[in-house]
């Protein structure tokens, strides 16, 4: 391997040993045990056969003599059956500590990396990629050093064992595993290559699944009849990936079998070579018996070594896609928070900010500037598509600007079109607007009845407390207007300076929507609001309506004002009431 391709292997070593070092140490301890021990089985095995071969021309069984030979065999099988024993439960204690430090690592990553990125498709192919190796390669690394270590300690005893016959017996059995290793290097590489290329492939075959599996789809999916559509859209690519993976495997396996059958006759041939020096030197049976064990064992050995070097090369190329992902800037292009912690609380502006989604020159929002005073209501109308949504992202710091200055002022909670169902109790599902605040069940209560769903979670079979959604039997599922209304009293349980609403009232009836209305003043006294929505009433909330149209502010005023310029948005009310 080149030098620079051992990083990786380096790397996760430090990373197994930082995550447990006292597991990791019980390992290594057990591993010498352990790679000491065949020696001492075979030794043990020439003594009961010269024993055995003694007593056997003088008709006469020495019991002392044979005890003393099967009562060291009878310990060294105790010992192996003992150290491997401790070595399963040193290793599954050991594997539970690296599962939790690299699932720490990955959910640390994927909470904390910016918003962005999941828009970026060259960032989900690489998280694919990333966890697709997570749970298996880092282990794998470890455990395939720790065998190579024992193996090593094994085959080193054995090689000088067997130079007794002849010193050129370990070299022989080495070099004649080098071929396999070589061929196994080609295709890991071949492999490696081949994986990401298929990526995108891959991500296909988990969507089309969750199309026919996840609940969100069921619906359309019986409704327009799309099951079969979708079944063969995920069975013709699942047999191109599998196809091309085959066709691999298949050449591999015939390289590999022709460097085996190689291999194995001249296994073949140093076999005879030690029967042929134990009938010139007339060494004893028991002799005889070691050297063929040994040898024996020792060429597996070598070839379990040989393999797992090769192993280890396959999971360093793999290793490469677990840190591409962990080595991620977090913040999308490199642009750090922009929001300004010296503004006011309350107070938002945007200074001639620009906006593009990853990996596509359409622009979202071009040079629009703005500013929302502490206590204001703001509406934010327009088509679909303008950018509303995306100024929402941006007011919250999910999103950075292409160019240009957002200041933010203050604590933020929202509301979201695609909002969020927490199988969890009602109670948490609104204690998550806040979860760092010192809750009582009377500000969750006042919460729930600024959105109108108190009456609701009371009369649940355990009120604030009944698990929702689908995770447990006794989960009780809501109706999606009342899963908004839930949304809403997370929203105002945060108590935020800023409180956003992206179309807050688009799945509630009308008369909670009237409820929410009449009570909006009261409910966001105080704070900064900005609302997202088509509905007339909504709108008429807000003290000033900004209107974008081509990505940038078409027009800004309060509702009157906006309606005597007779402009775009006196259009879009019109359509509206009809």
């Amino acid at each position: 391997m080149k030098k620079i391709e051992t990083y990786y292997l380096f790397r996760t070593m430090r990373l197994i040993w930082r995550c447990s070092p006292k597991w990791s140490l019980a390992n290594a301890s057990l591993v010498i045990v352990r790679g000491l021990i065949p020696l001492a089985q075979l030794w043990a095995v020439k003594v009961v056969i010269d024993i055995t071969s003694t007593q056997v021309g003088t008709g006469v069984f020495n019991l002392s003599e044979a005890a003393l030979g099967l009562a060291i065999m009878a310990s060294l099988f105790v010992i192996s059956s003992a150290t491997d024993s401790l070595h399963s439960i040193v290793k599954e204690r050991h594997s539970y500590h690296l599962s939790n430090v690299i699932a720490h690592i990955i959910h640390h990553k994927t909470t904390t990396i910016g918003y962005g990125f999941f828009d970026d498709a060259n960032y989900h192919d690489i998280f694919f990629r990333a966890v697709a190796e997570s749970t298996s390669k880092p282990q794998g690394v470890f455990y395939n050093v720790i065998n190579l270590i024992q193996n090593t300690l094994t085959i080193g005893s054995l090689a000088i064992l067997l130079t007794a016959i002849h010193w050129t017996l370990p070299v022989i059995i080495l070099v004649m595993g080098l071929p396999i290793v070589i061929v196994r290097v080609i295709f890991s590489r071949r492999y490696f290559a081949l994986q990401r290329e298929q990526t995108n492939d891959e991500r296909k075959v988990q969507y089309y699944n969750r199309v026919l599996t996840a609940r969100e789809f069921a619906k359309e999916i019986r409704t327009f009849h799309l099951a079969e559509h979708f079944k063969n859209l995920y069975y013709s690519t699942l047999a191109s990936l599998r196809h091309k993976r085959l066709k691999l495997m298949i050449d591999d396996s015939i390289r590999e079998s022709i460097v085996q059958l190689i291999a194995s006759l001249l296994f073949v041939a140093v076999f005879g070579f030690v029967m042929y020096r134990a009938v010139t030197t007339q060494m004893s049976v028991g002799s005889l018996a070691m050297y063929l064990m040994a040898l024996q064992r020792s060429y597996g050995v070598a070839q379990d070594i040989l393999g797992r070097i090769a192993s280890l090369y396959d999971s360093n190329l793999f290793l490469k896609n677990f840190y591409s992902f962990i080595d991620m800037n977090d913040s999308y292009n490199g642009i750090s928070n922009l929001s300004s912690p010296t503004t006011e609380p309350g107070y938002i502006s945007f200074e001639n900010v620009s906006f593009s989604y990853p990996n596509t020159t359409r622009t979202v929002l071009s040079n629009i500037s703005f500013s929302i005073e502490k206590g204001d209501t703001i509406a934010i109308v327009g088509r679909n598509g303008c950018g509303k949504s995306t100024i929402i992202k941006l007011i919250c710091g999910l999103y950075k600007p292409t160019c240009g200055q957002v200041n933010v002022g203050g604590s933020i909670s929202a509301i979201f079109q695609d909002f969020m169902l927490y199988n969890a109790s009602a109670h948490d599902n609104i204690r998550f607007g806040n979860i760092h605040k010192t809750d009582t069940p009377q500000d969750i209560k006042q919460a729930a009845q600024k959105a109108g769903v108190d009456k609701l979670l009371s009369d649940l079979p355990h009120g604030y407390e009944t698990q929702l959604g689908t995770l447990t039997a006794e989960s009780e599922m809501l109706s999606q207007g009342e899963w908004q209304r839930i949304a809403l009293s997370r929203s105002f349980y945060a108590d935020s300076d800023i409180i956003v609403m992206d179309e807050p009232t688009s799945s509630l009836d009308a008369f909670t929507e009237a409820s929410l209305i009449d009570n909006f003043r009261a409910i966001t006294h105080g704070r900064t609001a900005v609302i997202v929505s088509h509905r007339i009433a909504s709108i008429k909330m807000a003290q000033k309506i900004m209107v974008v149209d081509n990505h940038q502010i078409a027009e800004f005023g309060t509702y009157d004002q906006l309606i005597s310029l007779n402009g775009l948005f006196t259009e879009m009310v019109r359509s509206l009431e009809k």
